[in-house]
């Protein structure tokens, strides 16, 4: 079962209200009862994932082995946004029946897409580093590790990387460590490039046999592995945490007791942040605890 999306604009970057165009073609193994292409951005990064569906092309009798054209309509906004907390991506994709009693319905191809009146990514992340990275995995034949602690950055830059992947025209698959179905699927279905986050959270002979198996496969881990070449090492510092402090609050009492948490945990930014929100958390509950208290 495979599906693909090519789409008119070469390079798949788009000015707002333009028109997204192209072609969707697929070969299934039955008719499906009806597939559907959509135009629409999503939220990467903390807090929860938001997607928005901005256009659709519901597609009726279709056969088995078919390919239609599309045409949807951009908004004014918003951009794409690369951000150290949060990312606005926009994508086009093609959807159909799941097949399976406890879904309704499967991503079959999607595509990324730049929305930008420069035409180019707003945000912190420049496009170079992950340029670099993409001409280092293809010198490895789409083999590698990407290494770093939690907090490090490793899936926002393989997410950048699907991108970048997709743009040459290479099938990308994203598969996260809890994804049973989809890393089984990596075993049996070797066309796509796989793109595997927290490969340190499967159990090592699985791991093992992804690694040995898989033909071409992208893994984020906190450590190196002896069957993938090392792509790109990230670290943290002291620096990223006060840039991402000012992000998300701006100059804080926290910025002192945020780097001794930073020595004490390696690095860690993920456990330094949920620190100081238990912190932040049990002082605005003895807070309120002391203004509502009532004697009995």
């Amino acid at each position: 079962m495979t599906a693909v999306i090519a789409l008119r604009s070469q390079d798949g970057r788009f000015e707002p209200r333009a028109r997204v165009g192209g072609s969707a073609s697929w070969s299934l193994e039955q008719a499906p009862a009806w597939l559907e292409i959509r135009l629409a951005w999503h939220t990467e990064g903390k807090g929860t994932k938001e997607v928005v569906v901005v256009g659709r092309e519901r597609l009726r009798g279709v056969s088995a082995q078919d390919q239609r054209t599309f045409s949807l309509s951009l908004p004014e906004m918003p951009y794409t946004y690369h951000g150290r907390i949060v990312s606005i991506l926009w994508s086009v994709a093609v959807f159909g029946p799941s097949g399976r009693f406890w879904r309704r319905e499967q991503l079959l191809a999607t595509v990324p897409i730049v929305v930008s009146p420069t035409r180019e990514p707003f945000g912190e992340r420049g496009s170079e580093p992950v340029a670099r990275l993409a001409a280092t995995v293809r010198s490895h034949e789409y083999r590698g590790v990407i290494v770093g602690p939690e907090g490090s950055g490793k899936s926002t830059l393989l997410r950048e990387l699907a991108g970048s992947i997709a743009a040459d025209g290479v099938r990308v698959r994203i598969a996260r460590f809890d994804d049973v179905a989809a890393l089984a699927s990596a075993l049996v279905v070797r066309d796509p490039v796989w793109l595997v986050d927290g490969a340190e959270r499967i159990p090592e002979p699985i791991r093992s046999m992804l690694a040995m198996l898989v033909r071409r496969i992208v893994m984020t881990s906190h450590e190196e592995t002896s069957t993938l070449p090392l792509l790109v090492h990230c670290e943290t510092d002291l620096a990223l945490l006060d840039d991402l402090l000012d992000e998300l609050a701006g100059p804080t009492a926290a910025a002192e007791f945020a780097e001794a948490l930073f020595r004490e945990s390696g690095g860690n930014l993920r456990l330094v942040f949920q620190a100081l929100y238990d912190a932040a958390a049990e002082d605005f509950a003895g807070a309120f605890r002391a203004r509502y208290k009532t004697s009995v």
